[in-house]
């Protein structure tokens, strides 16, 4: 017998052709193993807090080795005997009528994991939870519980009613907090009508699915999901390549899918005149594209070059985030500030003076970072910044705890967004492809780029951040508690296991040809290159005004 999982489930759903090609139901990427790690955290926590006297039904390996259910289960294709047994232990805990946590249920050939599960009396049957990441419902949660309310109600247990448990958006846990209050983080949606009315749409999909997985069949040429993919789509033969393409266009997806299905690929193909619904932007790209020639509002770039007052302070923070707060005033998945990269620079293509924050893994150190950046800067000179909301919104969190919130919005008037200029098109080089990143900037302008630092990107970033945050808790390393209150160290050991547990089951493969977490002195380098770009785009543009008029 071929077990499968929700997760197969999930992306069979979403594209059949991304399903045959992931191979499995394991993480095909970074961003899905934080989605991992933090379903992970939110169920570990919720148990603990709503659940602390349920028997934990987990396997007795996965619990010695830490690996928590929602990655255990994966392995349902490979270790059918023990996902069997699992089954079995959830089954004979229903019959003896003892709540339990991490039950595993078989719907057909799948294997869904219950998070929670305790009998009603009054009730007549079983209440059973799935505790989520998500601060809202989401339609993939419906059809989860439909999966589940079939292969609970297939085994002929009574079921007096199915939960959603997730986050509260806008709750910002303080030292107030009592263990009552971290309860009502988890909100809570009952899904068992939504699941019943579901399963007239889950159930075909799941025998679909299963009979595909079971006689290993090829899908029908002409199928193509509704996301347009690139594996259902392809790239068009008339597609011509990079710059030209009408899919390059700047936030133009749907009107390059619309160009596209009236014949047109090439933006040199298109007739301006004609096209309203291009924006003016989109009308630079284009004219610099088919000219080869760097666009340049003169008058525009002057003006935003002239709101630089020296000296110039350069300012790039690395920040963490997760679904349960660590600490006090954040809300889930707010971003905290662990790492500051900073540069001084006295005057016009003078020497830049490096500086740096880092904070102590797991512990609250933002009252001493506020502190060190409002000595470091002053009171006089620009905060250069790339994309001002973010970095703004985090001097303001650190100024807030530090009791501060004056002068943190007195730094933060300070501040020039570098990315202004480009996001506003005031320049624009033919080689950006619609972009604005700092990443794809930074090569057409200064030939510079992050080929020497072994972060990729802001992601990998956080990432680390995060599990070296997880790595210190879960440890019991002095200080490394937070400061909400949180029942951090459940959640923190769930969410490493998952990566632990993934770092063995994937290596060696293609889909993890070397490991996602970062050194903190890797994190640090990369910030640092964020920093100095800064100052060398800068200084590019000013020289790009100095140019005689071509």
């Amino acid at each position: 017998m071929t077990l499968l999982t929700a997760t197969d489930f999930h992306q069979w759903v979403r594209c059949r052709r991304q399903w045959k090609a992931s191979g499995g139901p394991f993480p095909r990427d970074m961003t899905s193993e934080v989605n991992l790690r933090e379903t992970a955290r939110t169920i570990a926590t919720g148990q603990a807090l709503l659940a602390g006297d349920a028997r934990d039904l987990l396997p007795d390996r996965a619990r010695e080795e830490n690996v928590p259910a929602t990655v255990r289960v994966l392995r349902a294709g490979i270790a059918p005997e023990e996902m069997l047994g699992w089954a079995e232990e959830t089954a004979a805990a229903v019959a003896r009528g003892e709540a339990f946590i991490n039950g595993l249920v078989l719907s057909g050939n799948l294997a869904l994991v219950v998070d929670w599960g305790y009998f009603h009396g009054r009730g007549g049957g079983w209440e059973l939870s799935l505790f989520r990441p998500a601060t809202g419902l989401r339609g993939i949660y419906e059809d989860e519980a439909a999966l589940l309310l079939e292969g609970w109600q297939g085994q002929g247990y009574p079921l007096a009613g199915l939960h959603l448990r997730y986050l509260g958006k806008k709750d910002r846990p303080d030292s107030s907090w009592s263990e009552e209050d971290w309860r009502g983080l988890f909100r809570e949606s009952t899904l068992t009508g939504r699941a019943g009315k579901a399963l007239k749409r889950v159930v075909p999909e799941r025998q679909e699915l299963q009979d595909y997985a079971a006689r290993d069949r090829d899908l029908p040429a002409d199928y193509r999901c509704r996301q347009g993919c690139p594996l259902c789509e392809g790239a068009p033969a008339e597609a011509p390549e990079g710059r030209y393409s009408v899919l390059t266009l700047h936030k133009g997806r749907h009107l390059g899918r619309d160009l596209q299905s009236r014949g047109i690929f090439d933006l040199r193909e298109i007739d301006q005149s004609r096209e309203k619904d291009l924006t003016e932007r989109q009308r630079r790209q284009i004219d610099s594209v088919i000219s080869d020639r760097l666009f340049i509002d003169r008058r525009g770039l002057a003006a935003f070059l002239g709101r630089l007052q020296w000296p110039l302070f350069f300012l790039d923070f690395e920040a963490s985030s997760q679904s349960i707060p660590p600490f006090q005033g954040l809300a889930p998945y707010e971003h905290t500030p662990i790492i500051a990269s900073l540069r001084c620079q006295s005057e016009p293509c003078g020497e830049s003076r490096p500086s740096r924050f880092v904070s102590l893994p797991g512990t609250d150190q933002r009252e001493a970072f506020f502190h060190w950046l409002s000595r470091a800067v002053g009171d006089q000179g620009s905060l250069v910044v790339f994309s001002k909301p973010f970095e703004s919104a985090m001097v303001r969190q650190l100024a807030s705890v530090a009791g501060e919130a004056a002068r943190g919005q007195a730094l933060v008037g300070r501040m020039v967004d570098l990315l202004e200029p480009f996001a506003d098109f005031l320049v624009y080089h033919p080689g950006q492809c619609g972009k604005v990143s700092l990443k794809r900037v930074l090569p057409l302008f200064t030939g510079g780029g992050y080929e020497e630092v072994r972060v990729r990107d802001g992601l990998q970033a956080n990432f680390s951040c995060t599990r070296w945050a997880d790595q210190a808790v879960a440890s019991g390393s002095s200080g490394a508690s937070g400061s909400s209150g949180a029942p951090g160290s459940p959640g923190a050991r769930a969410a490493e296991g998952v990566s632990v547990f993934l770092e063995g089951a994937l290596k060696g493969t293609p889909r993890r040809d070397e490991p996602y977490l970062a050194s903190q002195e890797e994190v640090c380098a990369y910030c640092d290159v964020d920093t100095r770009a800064m100052v060398d785009l800068v200084e590019a543009l000013a020289r790009l005004l100095e140019e005689p008029l071509s």
